[in-house]
């Protein structure tokens, strides 16, 4: 079936049945004038909402009398559209200048678009085209009609595109510390695809703080307390610090109690500068080493733990899946609570996409499951 007979009532049937309401007849008024029963319909229009109806005026049963009246409206409207079927036609014939042009994009037969353009001028009752040896040319009506519409056939297709999500992938622009990204998230990436296949995740790191104004964000990872005027802060997970080594630096340098961390090689990130006095301030002991490695990141300082360069204050989570495995171990049971967090952040002023929530959702849960192999 071509797309011009699509719902086309048949015009022998209709005119041999008594009281028969047509829903598309005012949109193919053709198909009745070809076989000779345009005369014989009577068409009233209804606002947006309304059935369009066309029915045999001769042939109205008494229960469709006074139908205008049971449904409240006007028998006419203001500015009714015409056929949209035939008027889309028109605009793609009359943008590409021939009906086989017009025909191979629509992927239909050329005749079919003949037929829906003749529709449209028996509609508005005048040639949009003169037919010429060499070709077509738009008559100044089919001009005029032309500018009118062309504009809004793409504004409709624009706004088509905006909203389809056939063949779409929902972009998600997050900036996270390197070390988050790293540690945390780029090993469990693979699981939010599986689980969201059409979201594409653009990750960028960096050790400061995103800029929404003038970067394309949708969204970044933040530590602090989550006091920020201008963002909506959602915490993640708490900042919870715990001296790291390797198994055999362990066994080479036995490290029996906090105050014995004072003899061995400790390891800083310059990101996070304070945290090796805040775990020693809560074990209440004062940490005095005279050997010291510092670093740009909190990863880098993880990564010389596990080959043995010493000792490295650690986000617990960051560095939990090194600990199951034994890369690392924790030579103390104490950990501190710093108070701060990780959160994930966007403007206060930017409603957070569907992607976003999807996010922000998976992420809380993988935190939970961490937190409950924590405490197990």
């Amino acid at each position: 079936m071509t797309t011009d007979e699509t719902l086309i009532p048949d015009a022998e049937k209709v005119s041999q049945a008594p009281h028969v309401i047509s829903l598309v007849a005012v949109f193919q008024p053709r198909y009745f004038r070809e076989s000779g029963n345009a005369s014989a319909l009577k068409e009233f229009a209804y606002p947006p909402g309304s059935c369009i109806m066309s029915v045999r005026d001769e042939q109205r049963s008494p229960a469709l009398q006074g139908i205008n009246t049971k449904l409240g409206t006007s028998t006419t409207m203001s500015n009714p559209l015409p056929p949209l079927n035939p008027l889309r036609t028109f605009e793609i014939a009359a943008r590409l200048n021939s009906f086989t042009l017009a025909a191979d994009e629509l992927n239909v037969s050329q005749v079919a678009v003949s037929r829906q353009v003749k529709a449209l001028e028996d509609y508005l009752g005048v040639a949009l085209f003169n037919r010429l040896h060499r070709g077509l040319v738009l008559t100044r009506e089919g001009q005029e009609l032309y500018n009118g519409i062309s504009e809004a056939f793409q504004q409709i297709g624009n706004a088509a595109k905006r909203v389809s999500r056939r063949g779409r992938r929902d972009i998600l622009a997050v900036q996270a510390y390197t070390t988050f990204a790293q540690k945390w998230l780029i090993p469990r990436l693979v699981a939010f695809h599986t689980a969201h296949p059409r979201i594409e995740v653009r990750l960028s790191s960096s050790a400061t703080a995103a800029n929404f104004d003038t970067q394309n964000l949708d969204a970044a990872i933040r530590s602090g307390n989550g006091d920020w005027p201008d963002l909506h802060a959602e915490r993640l997970v708490d900042v919870e610090l715990t001296p790291v080594c390797s198994p055999s630096f362990l066994e080479e340098f036995p490290l029996k109690q906090p105050s014995d961390l004072s003899k061995v090689r400790l390891l800083y990130s310059m990101a996070r500068p304070n945290d090796w006095r805040a775990w020693a301030d809560s074990v209440q002991c004062d940490i005095v080493s005279n050997q010291g490695v510092k670093f740009e990141n909190s990863a880098l300082a993880y990564e010389a733990a596990t080959v043995d360069v010493g000792v490295a204050i650690a986000v617990r989570v960051f560095v939990e899946r090194h600990l199951r495995s034994g890369v690392l171990v924790a030579p103390f049971e104490q950990t501190c609570r710093t108070g701060d967090g990780y959160y994930l952040t966007w403007p206060k002023d930017k409603r957070p996409s569907q992607p976003l929530m999807q996010f922000l959702t998976w992420i809380r849960k993988q935190m939970e499951e961490d937190a409950a192999r924590l405490r197990s």
